[in-house]
């Protein structure tokens, strides 16, 4: 996962950028039945002619009014802004967006959250609309035509969600329905046109994903995507996150460890974490990065040694202020220790020494938020030697969540013993995902393993696979020609059995390619 460390990144051609680098992070909390309404769906709630009972979106060169409370986060309402921009590239009539009136019309889209939305909150307590199986879930929406709701009104489209991310989830997901790629800006994936949008009678509830934290490392991004990101965004800063943010968040995803090669996150661009926070994205940072402080704040804060041993006081104040600069945004705090610029600590380091530095970092936690450290989600990255001292027996605290790493190659290195009991906050896998760009073609890793991977690194949730082992294996390499939409960031039950992802199919030479 370093610069000097081949096959750890995904490598992709993205709007003009010569390539972007990316790692697959997918932590697992606690099980749960994956009801995703993805592409790979073989019936859509979406029609293109006029039926019984149908909803409007868009006919006759009008699309339907989009309404949204003005009190619901700020995250949903800019998912809403996109859904009038998507209405729009399909049919070529954006809707029209109102805050908090309904406006004359027979059709309308009424949008919001549970518990902010007086609209949708109002049609629940008639019983209109129906919140089961997601009510009081994570992550969780629904997609229900409702007729005359209100005098004056024929039909309505809900799209409610029980939080913050499943109110834009359910938004992104009438988006990708209609045609629009999440990688529309990315990769410059066209809409198709089309006369007319219907959205079919009945209700569509999505439940919880069976990954709780779903999201990309960008790892290894200079010179190639640092240096596009200064020409087109004047440096990777919040306009350049946004379109990052965007990304996830219609591909259902919701985490990131953002780029960290001479780059600090938090530190370079003051509207990065907030940002972040109104899209709704769960930030951290890398496995050598521990308590949200970037390698390079040390570099440009720090004094003295990276070493524990001496220079205990310093490493504490300087985790301190990373807890203090996470306030009360939605983080995932890694902790433990690696030596600076992610080499292994110095030979005299010990699980002693480490348990310690936890202990330590776990107490910073507690006395800088007022909550006990099990309440603040963290994580546990077994890389390299760390997960020498994993197998030689430290141990962390039930509530720390485990990140089985791959060997900078593409294998998982180890997986959880098949009768290990369940953890408090579960694992985490981290899977590489490398594309080279070399004209004419693209050179792609093979990647039929990477389910049976993460479902070995979550067993009860995904699937069960073999004992505790590591494995040593050479580097596979194929040849294919990709579509430019990686897999999506989730993984519904079945896929695992198949070997491959829902909807990837093995292309000449093996590479994975979706049909």
């Amino acid at each position: 996962m370093t610069s000097c460390i081949r096959g750890c990144s995904a490598r992709l051609a993205w709007r003009g950028a010569p390539a972007l680098s990316a790692l697959l992070l997918a932590a697992v909390a606690a099980p749960a039945i994956a009801q995703d309404a993805g592409a790979g769906d073989t019936v859509s709630y979406v029609a293109f002619t006029a039926g019984p009972g149908r909803f409007t979106l868009s006919a006759a060169g009008r699309s339907a009014p989009l309404v949204v409370g003005a009190q619901d986060y700020p995250g949903v309402i800019r998912a809403v802004r996109d859904l009038r921009l998507d209405v729009g590239r399909v049919t070529g009539h954006e809707p029209v967006l109102f805050l908090d009136t309904l406006p004359p019309a027979q059709e309308l889209v009424i949008v919001g959250t549970l518990g902010r939305s007086p609209l949708i909150d109002g049609l629940v307590r008639r019983g209109a609309v129906d919140t089961a199986g997601i009510a009081g879930r994570w992550e969780a929406y629904l997609l229900q035509v409702v007729e005359r709701p209100w005098p004056g009104v024929a039909r309505v489209l809900v799209i409610a969600g029980s939080d913050k991310r499943g109110t834009v989830y359910g938004v992104y997901d009438l988006s990708a329905r209609i045609g629009v790629s999440p990688w529309y800006w990315w990769a410059d994936v066209p809409a198709p046109r089309r006369e007319a949008l219907f959205v079919k009678a009945g209700r569509l509830a999505q439940g919880p994903p069976a990954v709780k934290y779903r999201g990309i490392f960008l790892n290894d991004e200079a010179p190639a995507l640092s240096g596009w990101a200064r020409e087109t965004f004047g440096g990777l800063n919040h306009r350049f996150y946004e379109k990052v943010f965007e990304l996830i968040l219609r591909l259902k995803g919701n985490y990131l460890w953002p780029a960290m090669w001479g780059n600090a996150f938090n530190d370079d661009d003051s509207l990065d974490a907030p940002l972040a926070d109104e899209y709704g994205i769960v930030m951290g940072t890398s496995h050598h990065e521990p308590m949200l402080r970037a390698q390079q704040e040390w570099k440009r804060y720090g004094t003295g040694a990276w070493n524990y041993q001496t220079n205990a006081d310093t490493l504490r104040a300087f985790w301190r202020q990373g807890i203090r600069n996470m306030g009360s945004h939605e983080s995932i705090v890694t902790i433990g220790m690696r030596g600076d610029g992610d080499m292994p600590m110095s030979e005299s380091a010990n699980i002693g020494l480490l348990e310690r530095i936890v202990a330590d970092q776990r107490r910073i936690i507690t006395e800088v938020t007022g909550k006990p450290a099990s309440e603040v989600p963290q994580d546990w990255a077994l890389y390299k030697e760390v997960q020498d001292y994993y197998d030689r027996g430290m141990r962390v605290p039930d509530d720390v969540t485990l990140l089985f790493s791959d060997d900078n190659w593409g294998d998982v290195r180890r997986l959880p013993a098949p009768n290990a009991p369940p953890r408090g906050r579960g694992l985490r896998a981290l899977l590489p995902l490398r594309l080279r760009r070399r004209a004419p073609e693209l050179q792609v890793d093979q990647h039929q393993r990477d389910p049976a991977d993460m479902g070995a690194a979550a067993p009860g949730v995904l699937a069960r696979r073999g004992p505790d082992l590591d494995r040593e294996r050479g580097r596979p390499q194929a040849h294919g020609v990709p579509d430019p939409v990686l897999p999506r960031l989730r993984l519904g039950p079945g896929a695992l059995d198949r070997g491959a992802p829902a909807g990837v199919r093995p292309a000449v030479g093996g590479a994975a390619v979706r049909p």
